[in-house]
């Protein structure tokens, strides 16, 4: 009997909470090459105590992948699902506790 590891599809998704520190920032990077990999959805979830407010502290997926030369530079965004297979999702945890609420009421 012969086993396959490239026809296995046990990871779907990656998700990855970060609180932007130093050390998620090589989470992150672990994250991401598992989802280049297994060509899969990666969620990357604000999972800190600090309010972000701006949405570029969030990892940089592009530029990763362009240091990476997986990308080429000034890659658009549609480019990482397009020509890696890879579908990126950023949100907050703070965002999604609200809208939970907001769904309850």
């Amino acid at each position: 009997m012969k086993a396959s590891l490239s026809i296995a599809p046990f990871v779907k998704s990656i998700f990855h909470p970060s609180d932007f520190s130093k050390t998620s920032e090589l989470a992150f990077a672990h994250a991401l090459a598992i989802a280049l990999i297994r060509r899969t959805e990666l969620v990357i979830m604000h999972a800190g105590r600090v309010n972000i407010g701006d949405w570029a502290r969030f990892p940089p997926v592009r530029k990763t992948l362009e240091r990476w030369q997986v990308l080429a530079p000034g890659s658009p965004r549609s480019a990482v699902f397009e020509k890696l297979a890879v579908r990126v999702t950023k949100v907050s945890a703070r965002a999604a506790i609200r809208s939970r609420r907001a769904l309850r009421i």
